[in-house]
């Protein structure tokens, strides 16, 4: 914020971004902690908190389910095309029982997502807006996630497939096959801002519990580096 001389914050003002701004970075730890959580650190030290979705798909029994992709090594803008056109001929081949579902998506890292975008000007797709339903432009752009040509099914951006150690792994299956779990049925449960006088200071707490799981491993095609 910026002040001319003589001015003063507002209290309500400065909750409203104080609030705004816990609340988005709670919103990029569930996100990551959904993906990339795992107790023994496998994929951030930061998230150990549990285990999420891909320590499930590396390290479990679901494993031996899943569908491994052929391609393996970083999605670039020279190869993109082919390593989405192999992993969608592996569902058609693989688990054709799934082609009717509605919410068949790839999920990807920013990086990945990139490099898909810039080969789709390559290849001079450039009708498909970015995040825009039916190729129509309109005011509810998101701008990561876009409906692969041709096909039936989307490709979106996670923050939790970011890191370093995850960046180059792609999880396609139906949206509905992946679940999250949370202990609080609000957002606003065990989320409280107070301000302690005695210090001097703004104090923020929230606690949750969360965790992820898989339906039907055997659903799923894995991309796994």
């Amino acid at each position: 914020m910026l002040f001319r001389s003589g001015e003063t914050l507002d209290p309500k003002e400065f909750a409203e971004a104080y609030s705004a701004d816990k609340l988005a970075k709670i919103q990029q730890s569930i996100e990551n902690l959904f993906w990339a959580g795992a107790v023994s650190g496998t994929y951030s030290s930061a998230y150990t908190q549990c285990n999420g979705l891909l320590y499930i798909l590396d390290s479990t029994s679901a494993t031996a389910s899943l569908i491994n992709a052929t391609w393996s090594g970083a999605v670039t803008s020279a190869n993109a095309l082919d390593v989405f056109d192999a992993m969608w001929n592996q569902v058609n081949s693989s688990i054709p029982n799934i082609l009717g579902e509605p919410d068949i998506t790839a999920f990807v890292s920013h990086p990945t997502f990139t490099a898909l975008t810039q080969a789709l000007r390559k290849a001079n797709y450039f009708i498909n807006y970015i995040g825009v339903p039916d190729g129509k432009t309109s005011d509810t752009f998101t701008g990561w996630e876009l409906w692969y040509p041709n096909s039936n099914f989307k490709v979106v951006a996670t923050v939790g497939l970011d890191f370093t150690t995850t960046k180059n792994k792609v999880v396609m299956t139906p949206a509905h096959n992946l679940w999250a779990g949370f202990d609080n049925f609000k957002d606003a449960a065990n989320f409280s801002i107070w301000y302690e006088q005695f210090y001097d200071m703004v104090n923020f707490r929230s606690k949750w519990k969360q965790g992820a799981a898989l339906v039907y491993p055997q659903y799923i095609v894995y991309k796994a580096s």
